[in-house]
């Protein structure tokens, strides 16, 4: 990714802020009358707190999301993990503060009922 800005009137075009070098997203999905699986994963390249690739390094991450439902007639039961490897991430940072820490792992589980 090569995204690129300038103030007006000003120089040349310089590399965004909080710009990655790339971002890959990539989702698969199972479904069987009552059943359905998904698997959902992103992966993020390096990016920079300021302009120009300066500030402080935002290192690369891979985040992974799984979930599954299955129906019982009107009932239907599901669960979700989100960041599954309970990955180590920020996808933001300042010069002053450092980084800010994503969500860890989290897990997701209910029921709904159609009536």
């Amino acid at each position: 990714m090569d995204i690129k800005g300038k103030n007006v009137g000003s120089g040349s075009y310089k590399k965004l802020a909080y710009s990655p070098d790339y971002k890959l997203s990539f989702g698969a999905g199972y479904k069987s009358n009552s059943f359905e699986f998904a698997l959902n994963t992103i992966r993020v390249g390096d990016q920079y707190s300021n302009i120009d690739k300066t500030g402080k390094l935002i290192p690369s991450y891979t985040v992974t999301d799984i979930s599954a439902s299955k129906s019982f007639g009107n009932l239907k039961l599901f669960a979700k993990i989100n960041n599954v490897f309970n990955e180590r991430y920020s996808t933001t940072a300042d010069t002053w503060n450092g980084y800010y820490p994503a969500n860890p792992r989290n897990l997701f589980a209910g029921l709904s009922l159609k009536f």
